[in-house]
């Protein structure tokens, strides 16, 4: 149900607001409400810097906490004290360490990747000392594919003037060294064009290698050096961690409080007042709490006015809430609407149920349903929806066992002789086959969707009359239903000629149905303003009765039957593939149990599937859309930002 709820006001001296702000937070029971326009100012301008203040302080302290915590993951929780220490310094100080420490890595990479190339090209069989003596002689290191090697060696014998040696070679390239005239006007050009008419790439190395080599590996010490000093200044600063995280948790709460009082809360340099709903039931408690704790505080409190844009806060036991996922997929219903969550509670687990109607798979699914729902790390959202599968597959259970769906209709029968007990157990609870009583199955399917859908008109009666609507309650809500008994058995009489009933409730069925045909025409044509709207709505108002409810959305409900059908025979064919390779002999019984396994688990994933899918279709199209209004809000109590800690402000 959604609960009713109040509107409270709080108003006092402007010192006292930080601390009915706190308490407010600490009991979580009220959603602020925006600042009431019968006490704003117009046109007047809220101070805003406080919360950007506080909001610059919340972006500070987290990237300080990530930095310290690296690649791990921060976590302290309970504690709400903590002694005091220098924050400020270790805010100020955080940019500069943690710019140091990214320029400082950036240099270790670019040194040791300079170091790594420079080894590797000492490494190979040439005399650097001596080509770095020549002074009429160029000399360069490049790398080519083997492939392409061949072709190098001959573009390059070309020339008179250039010397060209492989210093290393593997499978996929050659290393070479090419030595040219330093004074020749024409090498710069030659090595240019040689190096555009091949994939090569040069080594760039200095003229003394083993001289550069020193002085990088001389700067990558110093550079370590420093990550080190930088390291030592990290773990100071990481000593703080706890306290640093009490703050984060403190700044998060200053940001709510500073970002409600700009936007919701009317306050200026002497007094403020705020305002928020409060369950109904708890509003009294509330408020005396608040005169306890805060006697200098006036308060008063009220019930929503008409047309005010109220909360919604939802309100079932333990069977209907996790149905309230479905009602939020859906939409959020109006406050004072009715809420769909504990009427699609059990049409959806005995629609769930008829779809599949095979008390094995039912089993299986509530087994697993409940070993997750057990294990403690099934995160809390996940476990709505384990619980909404739980009573579908106690449902299954129920419809498998009234059907003798037990890994298929004909599973049991198959067993040998020795289990034969189980047979018999298992026809005892069957009341119908729906292979061979398909027709009773179709019958049951558009029972259940003649049900469900007179429950919607009859919960849009009540939504109506809580609503004050009571001619849109009389002259369509019960004009529909009157429609919607009597048609179906008129034409049962008429059409069909099924059966003839007693004159007296011949005449009162044609009456209800003449009434309420008239009721909802002549409704349309006095409630609708203009010529045009008068005669569309009369006329869509009865067609949408008498082929939307009364034929469509009934019709709908025989996917029930056809899903449920499916379920069984494909069973039943899974069973004839699996004893035809148990009779391939002894050997073949673990393959046709694998085959078993296999085929069964497919069969389940698939029609479970399809009986989630199509069975919320039934909730949202058929059932939920005669009666529920959409467009509310949930309800979100104003709490205590605790992400690390239990602070209290």
């Amino acid at each position: 149900m959604i609960a009713p709820l109040r509107k409270i006001y709080l108003a006092g001296t402007a010192g006292r607001f930080n601390s009915i702000f706190a308490f407010l937070q600490k009991k979580g029971v009220m959603e602020l409400a925006e600042t009431p326009s019968e006490i704003t100012v117009p046109g007047a301008d809220k101070d805003s810097g406080s919360f950007y203040e506080s909001a610059r302080r919340v972006e500070d302290l987290k990237g300080l906490i990530q930095f310290i915590a690296g690649s791990g993951k921060a976590a302290l929780k309970g504690q709400k004290k903590t002694a005091g220490f220098n924050a400020e310094k270790i805010l100020a100080r955080f940019p500069d360490v943690r710019a140091a420490f990214a320029e400082n890595r950036g240099k270790i990479k670019d040194l040791s990747g300079k170091i790594s190339r420079l080894e590797n090209a000492l490494a190979l069989p040439v005399d650097f000392t001596a080509l770095s003596g020549l002074s009429k002689t160029t000399w360069r290191l490049f790398s080519c594919p083997a492939k392409k090697a061949a072709k190098l060696e001959k573009f390059f014998a070309g020339f008179t003037d250039a010397a060209l040696e492989c210093v290393y070679s593997d499978p996929a390239k050659k290393t070479y060294l090419l030595l040219l005239p330093a004074d020749k006007a024409d090498g710069a050009e030659n090595l240019q064009r040689f190096r555009d008419g091949f994939p090569i790439e040069f080594m760039d190395l200095p003229m003394d290698p083993q001289s550069e080599l020193q002085k990088l590996r001389d700067e990558l010490v110093i550079a370590k050096d420093e990550e080190e000093m930088l390291y030592d200044e990290k773990k100071s600063m990481a000593a703080y961690t706890g306290r640093l995280l009490l703050l984060y948790d403190y700044y998060e709460n200053l940001k709510i409080r500073e970002a409600s009082k700009v936007e919701k809360v009317f306050a200026t340099e002497k007094m403020f007042v705020l305002s928020g709903w409060v369950r109904e039931k708890i509003a009294d408690a509330v408020l005396a709490d608040a005169a306890l704790n805060f006697p200098d505080i006036h308060y008063e409190s009220r019930k929503p006015l008409k047309g005010e844009d109220v909360p919604v806060s939802l309100e079932n036991n333990d069977i209907a809430r996790p149905y309230e996922f479905l009602t939020s997929m859906y939409g959020v219903p109006s406050y004072g609407s009715v809420d769909p969550s504990p009427n699609a509670a059990v049409f959806f687990a005995f629609f769930f149920g008829l779809c599949l109607t095979d008390a094995m798979y039912g089993l299986v699914i509530a087994a697993v349903s409940a070993w997750a729902l057990a294990w403690n790390k099934t995160p809390r959202e996940l476990k709505k929806i384990l619980k909404v599968f739980l009573g579908g597959g106690l449902f299954t259970v129920a419809a498998g066992a009234v059907t003798g769906g037990w890994f298929g209709p004909d599973f049991l029968s198959r067993l040998p002789a020795e289990l034969g007990f189980l047979k018999i157990a298992a026809d005892k609870l069957v009341l119908f086959d729906p292979v061979k009583d398909a027709l009773l199955f179709v019958g049951i399917a558009i029972a259940c969707g003649f049900i469900q859908v007179m429950w919607g008109m009859v919960l849009k009666c009540v939504d109506d009359f809580g609503q004050g609507r009571l001619g849109a309650m009389v002259f369509e809500d019960i004009a529909a239903i009157m429609i919607q008994i009597s048609m179906p058995a008129l034409l049962a009489v008429y059409a069909l000629k099924v059966f003839t009933p007693e004159p007296l409730l011949l005449t009162t069925l044609e009456i209800m149905f003449a009434a309420g045909a008239a009721s909802i025409v002549l409704y349309n044509l006095i409630t609708q303003e203009g010529p045009i709207f008068k005669l569309l709505w009369s006329y869509y108002g009865l067609y949408s009765v008498l082929t939307g409810n009364a034929f469509s959305d009934i019709l709908s409900y025989i996917r029930l039957f056809a899903l449920g059908l499916t379920t069984g025979l494909v069973a039943m064919a899974i069973n004839e593939i699996v004893w035809i390779v148990v009779s391939w002999g002894t050997w073949a019984i673990p393959l046709a149990a694998v085959f078993f396994v296999i085929l069964h688990a497919g069969n389940l994933v698939i029609n479970m599937l399809g009986a989630t899918v199509h069975t919320m279709r039934l909730q949202f199209y058929e059932f939920f859309t005669k009666f529920i209004r959409t467009g509310g809000h949930y309800f979100k109590p104003l709490k205590n930002f605790v992400k690390y800690s239990s602070l209290e402000i």
